[in-house]
């Protein structure tokens, strides 16, 4: 059976996926993953930085009597004069017209913009893949600048995170997860609505992480950030970039291991109390008693616990997985 590089690459992506859905541009899984990709191997460049240095390489060698040396500079002669890597010579034939084999060469030096580097560059495959990977941009993360975009990238693979986690931040912060919002904006779903009783809003990645009644209590259980770097008695408040994407003021230098939750301080009459209390007030106003700042007020699902919601999302991925 005949196998394309194309069908090769479709394969490889496929799996990454786990689906046909591919639901970010392969260039930007290609990128490293300080820049916002997956860091996956892309053998368009390497096997094309192997093809280009290896006949480059013929066209310069100074013996006349290899053959494949001087069949490079007949085909390449005309282009590498161009480029200036060869010195005219009207005693050397040269064809003006590039063959298909080494018409790859002059779209790939002008996709990656290599045709102004020096010999030295062109003559090495491992220099031309650094150089291409060294001018990667970074991707960008809705509604934090650049530098900021660079510290999500860098917290989303930090090694004390486990694959899952990681895998679970970079999703979030390309805002790709498979919520309902995202899923009906591709064709995928017909209702963009959170699903949970009561809620009216769309389910974006936003507001299943962060707004909805759901994830509000996840995050009124785990109560503020405190961080080392700041003054003595200072604390984070908890918004959404500092809490999900990990950026915030004095944050930038310091190791995940060094964040720790602040202790709050329990009320006179024991947990039970405060619970029992914190109930019957929602039950008599109808709204939830914990809120985060900045967040839309949902009506709150009844006898949310942690481990319902893990069971929750649970079924929702294999849901997603059949």
């Amino acid at each position: 059976m005949f196998c394309t590089f194309q069908d090769l690459e479709r394969a490889v992506f496929y799996f990454l996926w786990g689906s046909k859905w591919e639901r970010l541009r392969r260039e930007v899984v290609k990128k490293r993953p300080e820049n916002g990709g997956k860091g996956l191997p892309d053998p368009h460049l390497f096997l094309g930085s192997k093809f280009i240095a290896l006949h480059v390489q013929y066209a310069m060698t100074p013996s006349r009597d290899n053959k494949t040396a001087a069949m490079a500079r007949f085909w390449m002669g005309s282009y590498l004069q161009s480029l200036r890597i060869l010195t005219p010579d009207l005693r050397t034939p040269v064809s003006f017209t590039l063959p298909p084999e080494y018409g790859f060469i002059k779209k790939f030096l002008r996709k990656y913009f290599l045709e102004k580097e020096n010999v030295t560059i062109l003559t090495n495959a491992k220099s031309m893949v650094s150089l291409v990977q060294d001018r990667e941009e970074v991707s960008p993360v809705p509604g934090l600048t650049l530098s900021e975009a660079k510290q999500v990238w860098k917290n989303a693979a930090h090694p004390a995170l486990q694959n899952k986690h990681k895998d679970l931040c970079w999703l979030a912060a390309h805002e790709i997860l498979p919520v309902r919002a995202v899923m009906h904006s591709r064709g995928m779903g017909t209702n963009p609505i959170c699903p949970r009783p009561g809620c009216g809003e769309p389910e974006t990645v936003r507001h299943a992480l962060w707004e909805c009644s759901v994830a509000r209590d996840l995050w009124g259980m785990i109560g503020p950030l405190q961080c080392p770097s700041l003054p003595a008695g200072a604390v984070h408040p908890l918004v959404y970039r500092l809490a999900v994407n990990g950026v915030g003021q004095g944050t930038e230098k310091l190791p995940a291991e060094e964040f720790r939750l602040v202790d709050r301080p329990q009320p006179a009459g024991g947990t039970e109390r405060r619970h029992s209390e914190e109930g019957a007030g929602a039950a008599r106003r109808g709204v939830q008693t914990t809120t985060v700042p900045g967040s839309r007020r949902c009506p709150p699902k009844e006898n949310v616990t942690p481990q319902r919601v893990e069971q929750r999302a649970w079924r929702e991925d294999l849901r997603w997985n059949r």
